[in-house]
């Protein structure tokens, strides 16, 4: 595969065409896996904030508290080593969701680029123009005319 999946080799663009389904598919399936992954941290988080406010509230102590309160306890447990370990990769996967989801939008503009440039050529867009030999001798010697009229004001 090429090493940018985004660039559109414009000399083949039938077969960009036709990688394009698999390219969408297999970034959108990175995605989907992300999104996965980013759900079960974001569950395992509640259930990690939930054992650890029942921990502290039967051992405050345990954690430096000498009183029970809302706001005690709720920084307890973002305090606490397990909760940041969860938080760390919680993040990360969300970052990694930001990149694929830009990918995935990127591969579909990709899609309306190859299509965009697949009208050009039908088009006729990068074709080469042909100027008969009569216009182009015209346009030659009226080009030799101008240069000649400027050499001679100077």
């Amino acid at each position: 595969m090429d090493e940018n999946p985004l660039r559109v080799d414009m000399h083949a663009l039938h077969i960009e065409l036709s990688k394009q389904p698999t390219l969408y598919h297999t970034w959108a399936d990175k995605l989907a896996k992300a999104k996965a992954e980013k759900d079960r941290l974001e569950t395992l988080l509640k259930l990690t904030e939930a054992k650890l406010d029942q921990r502290i509230r039967e051992h405050p102590s345990s954690y430096g508290l000498a009183k029970v309160t809302e706001p005690a306890v709720e920084k307890a447990i973002i305090l606490s080593d397990k909760y940041q370990e969860v938080m760390g990769d919680l993040n990360e996967v969300k970052e990694e969701v930001y990149h694929l989801t830009a990918m995935v939008a990127s591969v579909d503009a990709k899609k309306d680029v190859i299509t965009d440039l697949v009208k050009l050529s039908l088009a006729d867009y990068f074709s080469t123009p042909s100027v008969p030999s009569e216009t182009r001798e015209e346009a030659d010697d009226a080009l030799a005319k101008r240069v000649a009229a400027r050499s001679r004001k100077k």
